[in-house]
């Protein structure tokens, strides 16, 4: 039983952190180079969703999963509050079937989500995957997701070259309780 690769299908146009914002911190007052400090933050806002397993940016996802008992977590978080993700399935007679959003809740601990059935899951065509579609990222960025993300983008851009590979950063300590589990 596996989730696979999920495919975004929008996704906000806008940073979790404003290039403004970036600047300020540094100490910046020119726009010579903006476009530079807007690469490094989508380049670290990259790291920061791969290194805890979860969505900085707003985006919607489909993603398919081998089998129902795939739904007791969900493969990226959090989910969009108030969204309610969309199950689609392969009935036994081979026809697709969008499951009514009364007969599943959302559950959460409020870093992983998963989905489960008020009674049971129906019935499905065996080996045939279940595919959700929901709402993931963050409505307002946690202070510390977000102060991690203005710090690591200033020490590149204040110091280009990598530091020690077996040291501990303040980026790291500030990400360590929103890693979920891979």
């Amino acid at each position: 039983m596996s989730w696979y690769g999920a495919t975004v299908t929008a996704k906000a146009a806008d940073l979790p952190v404003s290039v403004q914002t970036v600047k300020e911190r540094c100490g910046i007052d020119t726009a010579h180079d903006d476009a530079i400090l807007h690469m490094m933050l989508e380049e670290v806002v990259a790291v920061v969703e791969q290194t805890c397993n979860l969505s900085v940016f707003p985006k919607t996802l489909v993603a398919q999963c081998d089998g129902w008992a795939d739904l007791e977590r969900l493969p990226d978080g959090p989910v969009k509050p108030g969204s309610k993700p969309v199950i689609t399935y392969t009935s036994q007679d081979g026809g697709e079937i969008v499951l009514d959003p009364s007969l599943y809740r959302l559950k959460s601990d409020g870093l992983t989500f998963g989905l489960v059935p008020v009674r049971f899951w129906p019935l499905a065509h065996r080996g045939a995957p279940v595919t959700v579609t929901y709402e993931v990222g963050f409505v307002e960025l946690p202070f510390d997701l977000r102060l991690g993300i203005i710090m690591r983008v200033a020490e590149i851009y204040g110091r280009p070259e990598n530091g020690a590979a077996d040291a501990v950063t303040d980026f790291d300590r500030l990400l360590v309780n929103w890693r979920r589990g891979a």
